[in-house]
């Protein structure tokens, strides 16, 4: 004896096997605002900075020995 699917005891039995017939909630949809992009016509321009002076060396005293000094060629070379 087989019983199709759509006949009033098999659809009792499945909704209550399923714990009864269950409507499907409506939910809206709500539409995301849009993001205001800044405008196009609007130049944009940095931020002005102070040109920075160029650093001067510092002299060093001449009882400081350096590691690598830089040879000197105005004088000959004296072991």
């Amino acid at each position: 004896m087989s019983v199709a699917s759509s006949t009033p005891q098999t659809k009792n039995y499945l909704a209550k096997k399923s714990g009864g017939i269950q409507k499907r909630v409506f939910v809206p949809i709500v539409p995301k605002p849009k993001v205001q992009k800044p405008k196009l016509t609007e130049p944009y321009s940095p931020a002005i900075t102070k040109p920075k002076p160029p650093r001067t060396k510092s002299p060093s005293p001449p009882h400081v020995i350096k590691a690598n000094p830089v040879p000197d060629y105005k004088e000959p070379y004296r072991p």
